[in-house]
């Protein structure tokens, strides 16, 4: 393991360091970055049932309404909230 001795100096050493250990395991994409990253974690969270204002301000956020922009459509959720479909 390699500690940092100061703050990375741009995001693009962060994305190098993802999209090295990324391909190192298999996994390949269009975008390999800490961005995926946050994403990611607040897609799970929402899956996981945290509140979307906790997760907006886990994240940062001024306005909570900006976190649609990070979270997936989560399909779990969906299914147990949608109603029944009659043929």
């Amino acid at each position: 393991m390699k500690v940092p001795f100061g703050p990375f100096a741009a995001s693009s050493a962060i994305r190098h360091i993802i999209a090295k250990h990324a391909r190192a395991v298999g996994i390949s994409g269009t975008f390999l970055g800490s961005h995926v990253l946050r994403h990611s974690h607040a897609a799970r969270q929402i899956d996981l049932g945290t509140p979307p204002r906790v997760v907006s301000e886990l994240l940062g956020h001024r306005d909570p309404e900006s976190l649609s922009a990070y979270v997936r459509i989560a399909t779990e959720t969906l299914r147990d909230v949608a109603l029944p479909v009659l043929a």
